[in-house]
């Protein structure tokens, strides 16, 4: 039960971030968006598959499927809190809409050094 509802979870929040990132015009001048939406359904297909072969297994593929999942649920956590704070503050881009594609950027790299440290 708890795998079902915390790959819920992460999926809604990869829908938003994706989402998000799709609306940044950087983004948008140099990722195709066929190629940032293969990325995000490939990265849920890892995470989905690591939650749910590799959480009672043992071999070499599902423990590496289980800490790249794993992985990219925290990388993707940190991106999503620093994307929500910047979308709350703007108002989801309507406060300040002019500014809130260079917060969205800054957000959405903070969220990648975060996750480096």
């Amino acid at each position: 039960m708890f795998g079902i509802i915390l790959i819920s979870i992460v999926t809604l929040i990869q829908g938003y971030v994706f989402f998000r990132i799709a609306s940044i015009p950087f983004i948008k001048q140099y990722i195709p968006l066929k190629i940032l939406i293969s990325t995000g359904i490939l990265l849920w297909v890892v995470l989905f598959a690591g939650r749910v072969y590799g959480h009672h297994n043992t071999s070499a593929l599902a423990v590496a499927l289980e800490f790249i999942g794993m992985n990219w649920m925290g990388i993707l956590f940190l991106i999503f809190i620093c994307m929500i704070t910047i979308d709350i503050i703007t108002l989801f881009g309507f406060l300040m809409p002019n500014l809130s594609f260079k917060f969205r950027t800054f957000a959405l790299f903070l969220g990648i050094l975060f996750s480096f440290t």
